[in-house]
């Protein structure tokens, strides 16, 4: 039995002193973080914004595509223009027949893909 208890004894030693080393490095990890923070910025201070000065921004209503009545002939136009000058180099040419909207994508996609290009303002 007294054999017993002297391991309890270490191995509780053992894992005390270990709980403390890792603590006390965490600290100083922490102050060498805290310190490297002030050296690097040392006139940026963070200020509390007042609940009354929070903005909050709620996303736009995303409104049902619509298919345009009017002629694409512009539109086609303008993305040749630009495929044109992205594929300048390459030699073969292309031609772009026609321009569709895809009405039939899930609403996530739709979210996403209009997510992404408003994003950009």
């Amino acid at each position: 039995m007294n054999d017993f208890m002297s391991n309890l004894i270490s191995g509780l030693s053992t894992t005390l002193i270990g709980m403390l080393i890792v603590f006390f490095g965490l600290l100083v990890l922490i102050l060498c973080i805290t310190v490297m923070h002030k050296v690097m910025n040392p006139g940026r201070k963070e200020k509390a914004i007042p609940e009354e000065e929070k903005v909050v921004v709620k996303a736009p209503e995303p409104e049902p595509a619509e298919e345009p009545e009017e002629d694409d002939g512009e539109l086609i136009a303008v993305i040749s223009a630009a495929i044109a000058a992205v594929w300048d180099e390459q030699e073969g040419g292309f031609i772009v027949r026609r321009v569709r909207r895809i009405s039939n994508s899930p609403l996530s996609a739709r979210l996403a893909r209009d997510e992404q290009m408003y994003s950009h303002f």
